[in-house]
């Protein structure tokens, strides 16, 4: 998870961090954007999410819920999904 918390990996993520560089912020929209496209639990292919989240480099964004259980990624076909843990991040309410 060391990519995620070194600056200058974050400088040139394409998640597109907004600050400057002592106070880096991710735009959580991209996030909330790539799990509702998941919602429906079904698998989808990294090249369709990728177009639908309008972003250049879909990698980062699946390796962070990968690793947080919110996904399952099937390298093999190039597929994603999410899991019982992501939906329910998607379930808790907002203010």
């Amino acid at each position: 998870m060391e990519e995620y918390t070194k600056i200058g990996a974050m400088e040139e993520n394409p998640l597109v961090w907004t600050g400057s560089s002592k106070r880096l912020t991710p735009k959580w929209d991209v996030f909330d954007k790539f799990l509702e496209l998941l919602a429906d639990s079904q698998w989808h292919s990294l090249s369709d999410v990728t177009v639908a989240v309008s972003i250049s480099d879909i990698t980062p964004i699946v390796r962070f819920f990968t690793e947080l259980n919110f996904i399952s990624y099937r390298n093999d076909r190039s597929e994603v999904r999410i899991n019982p843990l992501g939906s329910m991040f998607l379930e808790l309410p907002h203010d």
